[in-house]
């Protein structure tokens, strides 16, 4: 049955900030959740199934880097070609940077001199502690970062540096990196450091961009009703395949499990504008939300938060919690002009001319 009204299912600015919302909140439920199973076999396994919130945001990175370096058409064996690759990862590592500095700078010093968590209780004893903080800084710590959510760095920095070669790759051979990936992660035949657990996703991301009018096309084929009701069935197919452990389950099946969400939030978020404010608002504060919540429930103020006893109260508290933080950090980001002083970084080292 073909469709009367063709929908867009490509990823726009809004829809990529709606998805991340909801990511935010898969991530805040699973730490605060999948480790206590006082709270219910169902509150445990929801929270083990909110670790997609990884897969998510390698996908809708990969899928934003790849729309904007596809348009630079940069790829000719040509110097021009190579410095515009240098300045494109630089600015995108440069915002990254600097926000992960600023969170940095102000969390780590509270929680060594206000509330005690010193330094080698991520660290370790007896080490170079100046070494560790400038591996820290620059986000290489991994698990035994300051915070050790702050792992995320280490990962989507390397896929950052790596995804000129994985754009070229997956381009000229979009199948076969796709089935590569999915069967290294899935079987580990060979361990790739650092992204292998998490590369399928990302290149998930690339494929999709890359071939997002022929997905559109394709998903537009049927009745937006039956698209809806048939990738719900997948959904919790993918779910139950997760929970169960397969061969291919786990961080394997995260790859799918996203696609199958985001196809799921696009089509009820843009058909609810209230919904789809509350997440896109959200989305905008989640990387400050990453960065900072596990001080909140984890490090300085866990009694409290879990004080509330109900799951969702708890959840909503430490939303609430991170949400205002968040608020007040770009307050004083304004205050610093620290956005300015990026922007002009930006224009002096990292702006890109045509080849």
């Amino acid at each position: 049955m073909k469709n009367d009204t063709q929908i867009n299912y490509t990823l726009s600015s809004t829809d990529t900030l709606i998805i991340k919302g909801v990511a935010i909140c898969f991530m805040l439920w699973h730490h605060l959740f999948f480790m206590y199973p006082e709270y219910g076999e169902w509150v445990q396994n929801t929270a083990y199934l909110g670790k997609v919130c990884v897969a998510m945001f390698l996908f809708v990175s990969a899928y934003g880097l790849t729309i904007q370096y596809s348009k630079l058409e940069i790829f000719k064996l040509q110097v021009p070609g190579f410095i515009n690759t240098i300045k494109f990862q630089g600015k995108r590592l440069l915002k990254l940077y600097i926000n992960y500095w600023f969170v940095f700078l102000l969390f780590v010093p509270i929680g060594v001199f206000i509330f005690h968590r010193s330094l080698q209780i991520p660290y370790g004893e007896h080490v170079n502690f100046l070494k560790r903080m400038i591996f820290d800084l620059l986000g290489m710590q991994g698990f035994q970062s300051y915070n050790i959510t702050w792992w995320f760095y280490q990962l989507i920095i390397t896929l950052y540096l790596i995804f000129p070669f994985l754009y070229f790759a997956v381009k000229k051979l979009n199948l076969l990196i796709l089935v590569f990936c999915f069967l290294i992660l899935g079987f580990h035949i060979y361990i790739i450091p650092i992204v292998h657990d998490w590369l399928f996703p990302f290149v998930l991301g690339i494929s999709s961009a890359l071939n997002r009018n022929k997905i559109s096309t394709f998903l537009n084929r049927s009745n937006w009703k039956i698209l809806f009701v048939s990738n719900l069935f997948l959904l919790f197919i993918v779910a139950f395949l997760r929970l169960e452990k397969w061969r291919f389950s786990g961080i394997g099946m995260d790859g799918f499990f996203t696609v199958s969400l985001i196809i799921f939030i696009i089509l009820t978020a843009r058909k609810s504008k209230k919904i789809s404010l509350v997440f896109e608002y959200l989305g905008k504060h989640s990387m400050n939300i990453f960065l900072i919540h596990t001080f909140i429930f984890a490090y300085f103020y866990s009694g409290f938060i879990y004080s509330f006893n109900y799951p969702l109260l708890i959840f909503m508290v430490l939303m609430t919690c991170s949400l205002v933080i968040s608020i007040l950090i770009e307050f004083g980001k304004k205050i610093i002009r620290l956005y300015s002083l990026e922007n002009k970084i930006i224009q002096l080292f990292f702006t890109i001319k045509k080849s």
